[in-house]
């Protein structure tokens, strides 16, 4: 299954508790600052331990302007859309990164229709797969990554619970490893 082995599936399974008629969720999550704290349904800064990154057109001009970006859920709405900002940017490169083959497919389409001067390259992968992932780093050598592949429809993901943490959690953490030993700028 993934990327995730069994030791670290029951890791993450005893940090969770089922109530009486309840979806399991995750019981308690380590905060910035190292404290425990309840993870119950609320604002996007509890889940994350800060506040949500809010990115600037000049900020964006920055990060990307004839730099080589990398876009991991890239056939989705978010990555999509970053796709779109970035391009205006003018970066060296656009790799658009996703598992969706028919979704990666129409997103390139569009794309090229909308910038076709971009330099775009689809890639078909999935963000768990740390062979594929450096594959790609190695090859492309991006200058930044945005990461956007993350499942985020909550209530599908608390009846499907190991898929959500193998790609929302493991999958991040491969690629936020990548990112380290690949010398990204940008994350």
């Amino acid at each position: 299954r993934g990327a995730a082995g069994a030791g670290t599936l029951r890791e993450i399974a005893g940090g969770l508790e089922e109530s009486e008629g309840e979806p399991l969720r995750p019981a308690v999550v380590r905060s910035a600052g190292g404290s425990p704290q309840r993870a119950d349904a609320g604002a996007k800064e509890d889940l994350l331990g800060r506040s949500p990154a809010q990115l600037s057109d000049p900020q964006m001009r920055r990060n990307t302007e004839g730099k080589t970006v990398l876009v991991t859920g890239c056939a989705g709405s978010i990555g999509t859309e970053l796709c779109r900002q970035i391009a205006r940017h003018r970066p060296a490169a656009i790799v658009a990164f996703d598992m969706d083959e028919s979704g990666l497919f129409e997103a390139e389409l569009a794309f090229r229709r909308a910038f076709p001067a971009s330099r775009y390259r689809a890639e078909l992968g999935n963000v768990q797969n740390s062979a594929r992932v450096d594959e790609l780093l190695c090859r492309y050598r991006p200058d930044v990554i945005y990461h956007a592949a993350a499942y985020k429809h909550v209530p599908m993901l608390e009846e499907n619970l190991i898929e959500a943490v193998e790609n929302n959690v493991l999958g991040t953490e491969t690629m936020t490893h990548a990112a380290g030993l690949h010398g990204v700028q940008e994350f």
